[in-house]
């Protein structure tokens, strides 16, 4: 059975200071072999290292939003788009003579 993900599930966490942080917690997946007719048939997915009691909760309950999927591949360089080189330091105009050590 083959699953294509449709969303990353998201929730929020309030830092001591006071900032608020998107965690996510897990994926929402859509099964290839689904069969409409039997509703959506989404399946999701939770982290196992997920603490639910230490996100953010109103009368008891996490609250949970589903964003579009993040790549999480970084970018890697190929021939064709390789990185930029960073400049190069400028050459030394002065006499080696100059050179306080």
């Amino acid at each position: 059975m083959a699953t294509r993900k449709i969303g990353d599930i998201v929730a929020t966490k309030t830092s001591a200071n006071g900032f608020r942080k998107y965690v996510t917690i897990g994926s929402m997946l859509k099964p290839d072999s689904n069969d409409d007719s039997k509703g959506p048939g989404f399946v999701i997915a939770l982290d196992t290292h997920i603490n639910l009691a230490g996100l953010d909760q109103r009368d008891g309950t996490v609250f949970c939003s589903v964003y579009h999927p993040k790549s999480a591949a970084p970018a890697v360089p190929t021939a064709e788009k390789p990185f930029p080189r960073p400049p190069r330091p400028p050459e030394f105009a002065g006499d080696e003579d100059d050179i306080p050590f």
